[in-house]
């Protein structure tokens, strides 16, 4: 039996979608029979307004049986003066793309939240030494797996990984290190984080090619592509939708950085109704998550503010019922010369829906991983705003699931099932449970 050790901030029962990564990755590797598991995570204020406030996603919490041990954390008295200060200061210090906030922060308050994010960082990685030392079972592990973001996972990681050499480390980048959102400065202090503190993991983990040469690696050091995915297990059965009803679920960016920008798909839309293809009081465009006014404005700009419905912020098991209802579903990424190879989690809940999906990625660079995921399923179609031509075939996509809504009542949808197949959980913990057979 294989005693593993699972280190991360985002888990269950926390609802976010960074918590469906290792959650469902733990479940399909228990299920194989090898693994005892354990889980290493810091304290959460569920149901709470302060600064370390969380909320729980029931379909993840019915998952933690999986879990031999699940250990928390505490608050250390540092980190709630932190929390305290966070709270007070959300306004100025917090990450641009969040509700409620200022679009645009300048870049001085940016680099001001992410040095506070690494000071946050230390101070939970060394409370987390000190659990682990009055928990030394804990490192009677295996293989240990941490996961980024945030960092002291990694930390941790590293510490464990020295006091015992035996163990198999495994560390995960679910996001890169260092991206257009992060500050100059900081990123000069982030350059070689991965050399010095992941140098002696034996296997580096990341969710797309492309953030690959974004890790300042030790060269040699073992790398492995493992994709986010989906658990057949949620599936709900597609319904016929009544309206030809398009819907987003999840966050809109409103920064300079990274804008969302669905006007691609609102400017067919109003096209082909002008046009008199699609009829107006068929359409309806449902938007689910935090930031339904930029939605409803970027609709407004094409005439459409009166067919958008905002539904507000919903759990993952209401998003998972809308999407089932709907006619087509709405994505939007981007792919840039720095940001390359980014997989939006939503994109993997959308196969399970089993509805046309119509992407809309920003960018100068062409050819994204959203748009070759989309080519090799056939899930839908991918509109990459830096190739003109494929405005036109968003045109063509968003029209032929009009008619075939309008004259058999379900959109055309002929994904390709084998290739989809492989972004299931229960197939990517094949691939690990096979990597760590190699380690």
């Amino acid at each position: 039996m294989i005693r593993l050790l699972i280190v991360a901030q985002y888990i269950a029962p926390t609802q976010s979608i960074a918590s469906i990564r290792w959650t469902k990755l733990a479940k399909y590797l228990h299920q194989t029979g090898a693994y005892q598991i354990s889980v290493l995570t810091n304290e959460k204020h569920y149901h709470s307004d302060d600064g370390n406030a969380a909320s729980k996603d029931a379909l993840l919490e019915k998952e933690m049986g999986v879990f031999l041990r699940y250990n928390v954390i505490p608050d250390s008295d540092a980190l709630k003066r932190y929390y305290a200060i966070k709270c007070r200061h959300s306004v100025y210090l917090h990450r641009d793309h969040d509700a409620n906030v200022p679009a645009d922060p300048s870049a001085g308050k940016r680099m001001m939240y992410e040095a506070l994010h690494d000071i946050k960082d230390q101070l939970q990685f060394f409370q987390a030494k000190a659990y682990l030392r009055s928990h030394p079972e804990l490192l009677e592990c295996d293989v240990l797996i941490t996961s980024y973001d945030p960092l002291w996972p990694h930390l941790l990681g590293e510490w464990i990984a020295k006091r015992n050499p035996a163990i198999k480390w495994i560390a995960d980048f679910r996001d890169p290190y260092r991206s257009s959102m992060t500050p100059q400065i900081n990123r000069i202090y982030r350059r070689n984080f991965e050399k010095k503190h992941v140098g002696c993991a034996s296997l580096v983990t990341t969710v797309s090619p492309e953030l690959l040469p974004m890790l300042s690696l030790r060269q040699g050091q073992s790398t492995l592509v493992l994709p986010n995915g989906y658990d057949p297990e949620e599936a709900i059965p597609p319904a016929a939708p009544r309206k030809f009803t398009l819907v987003y679920t999840g966050t809109l960016y409103s920064s300079s950085v990274h804008r969302s920008d669905l006007t691609p798909l609102f400017a067919s839309l109003a096209a082909q109704m002008e046009s008199g293809v699609i009829q107006r009081k068929d359409v309806v465009l449902q938007y689910a998550g935090q930031q339904g006014g930029l939605f409803a404005e970027q609709a407004s700009q094409y005439g459409l503010g009166d067919r958008v419905e905002d539904l507000g912020f919903l759990s993952r098991q209401e998003a998972a019922i809308i999407r089932s209802q709907a006619a087509g579903l709405i994505l939007c990424t981007w792919n840039t010369g720095v940001d390359q190879g980014i997989v939006t989690g939503k994109l993997y809940e959308y196969m399970l829906a089993r509805k046309p999906v119509f992407a809309i990625c920003t960018g100068n660079q062409p050819y994204s991983r959203v748009y070759s995921i989309f080519q090799k399923t056939g899930i839908g179609y991918c509109c990459e705003t830096c190739r003109p031509e494929t405005l036109d075939q968003l045109r063509e996509a968003l029209t032929a699931a009009y008619l075939s809504w309008k004259h058999t009542g379900r959109p055309a949808y002929v994904p390709d099932d084998n290739a989809l197949a492989d972004f299931s959980y229960p197939a990517l913990a094949g691939v690990l449970h096979r990597a760590i057979a190699r380690l």
